[in-house]
């Protein structure tokens, strides 16, 4: 019986070798997928965050002569954070219009850095005439 088996075990165990290469791609595969997923969310979440901090500082400062932007025209931000090696650029863009019964102003802010790029519209009060 043992004459007739020979290598038997040889071959089981190359097969077995095989099964467990093919499944350990496959989780090697997902896993690369995860750290990407994850890297693309941590990115667009904090230009969502930046977006926001931005939109934020535009309403404490809301059409006072004091503000760090004027809302009359496109403002600049200064700033270009640095968040975990990867640089965000900011662009705020007014359209100039001014609604003259509400005296609303809309602003859009975009934030974009790694493979992100986020942007946030808000209305703003607007003091000029």
């Amino acid at each position: 019986m043992l004459r007739n088996q020979k290598g038997w075990i040889l071959v089981d165990s190359l097969i077995g070798m095989i099964f467990l290469g093919v499944a350990l791609i496959s989780i090697l595969g997902a896993f690369t997928q995860f750290v990407s997923t994850t890297s693309t969310t941590r990115n667009n979440n904090n230009a969502v965050r930046i977006a926001q901090q931005i939109s934020e500082e535009l309403k404490v400062n809301d059409g006072s002569k004091s503000a760090p932007f004027d809302l009359t025209k496109s403002p600049t931000y200064q700033n270009s954070p640095t968040i975990n090696g990867i640089k965000y650029k900011v662009e705020i863009v007014t359209s100039g219009f001014v609604d003259t019964n509400t005296r609303l102003q809309p602003v859009k802010i975009t934030v974009s850095g790694g493979s992100s790029s986020v942007s946030l519209v808000r209305y703003y009060y607007s003091n000029s005439n």
